[in-house]
């Protein structure tokens, strides 16, 4: 990781009120568990609107999968109808993850001008585009920024954009299209209740043989069309001109969506582990300090 940096310091503070609203919710423990692992969290009572728990929620990290909502909502908000194609695109980057769909999106979409858009948009505040813009997984977010992407699309987005969106999340698949089971994080912690999740996860390499889930949706992306798409799409320069100070080898794994009959609250968790972290010790964390935020009593 890297050392400290003047945008560290100054969150430091934030940090000291983060931990005092965690210690009132009865859930620092699950975060005191894992030093060796950062956590970013952020919960949001929806009845009242309130921050209930905010744990270094303005922490970057990246992204890996979670900037998949962005480049869903960036198409989906547009005024113009969207094609069929685009729509099962959509519908595979969400649900079961699908790499390739996304990254046709995204290099088709204009690459780091998604997320551009996406914070003016928005208002995010932590959310910057990858250094290089074909890595779309290096964009940087924070759990706070997450967190106002669900606010929007429940309470801002429009009905169609909102409904299809999170139903694409409240049928993800167990088994995403890379092998890994997406059903660690909010999906476990919230077994039995209505829930719709978006996970993302990176740094952790190939799935060991005999260690893949199954059945693993099919692709919907062939190599040769992704190729011709990422060819076409408009020229822009390499690298976008700025680095996110996030840390981009250790393994990453983010949860964050809605739980409850009604959607009553906005749950998102953010980790960094230890280099060499394997994917079922780091899900086993998440699951632990998911777990602690979703079965604290709403106050």
């Amino acid at each position: 990781m890297r050392g400290l940096t003047i945008r560290s310091v100054a969150l430091a503070a934030v940090g000291v009120v983060a931990a005092g609203l965690v210690a009132c919710s009865g859930t620092a423990a699950p975060f005191d568990r894992w030093p060796d692992s950062r956590f970013g969290a952020v919960v949001v009572d929806r009845a009242t609107g309130g921050t209930t728990v905010d744990h270094h929620g303005h922490d970057q990290f990246r992204s890996a999968s979670l900037v998949k909502l962005l480049i869903a909502l960036d198409l989906l908000e547009r005024p113009t109808p969207l094609a069929a194609p685009d729509r099962q695109l959509i519908s595979a980057m969400l649900r079961s993850s699908d790499d390739d769909a996304a990254s046709v999106l995204w290099a088709r979409e204009g690459a780091p001008a998604i997320v551009e858009r996406s914070v003016a948009r928005l208002g995010l505040t932590d959310t910057e585009p990858p250094a290089s813009r074909s890595s779309w997984g290096y964009t940087a977010t924070s759990a706070q920024d997450v967190a106002r992407v669900y606010r929007h699309l429940l309470d801002t987005a429009p009905a169609g954009v909102r409904d299809l969106v999170l139903g694409e999340l409240r049928a993800t698949t167990r088994c995403a299209v890379d092998g890994r089971d997406q059903y660690g994080g909010l999906p476990h912690a919230a077994a039995g209740r209505p829930w719709a999740a978006k996970q993302g996860w990176s740094g952790f390499g190939e799935v060991p043989d005999g260690a893949r889930c199954v059945p693993t949706p099919a692709p919907v992306v062939d190599p040769a069309a992704d190729d011709r798409v990422r060819a076409a799409a408009p020229p822009a320069p390499a690298q976008t001109g700025s680095e996110p100070d996030i840390d981009t080898e250790g393994p990453v794994l983010h949860t964050g969506g809605v739980v409850g009959d009604r959607d009553d609250r906005i749950v998102v968790v953010l980790s960094l582990h230890p280099e060499g972290t394997p994917f079922g010790e780091a899900t086993r964390r998440l699951d632990d300090v998911t777990g602690a935020l979703v079965s604290a009593p709403r106050r």
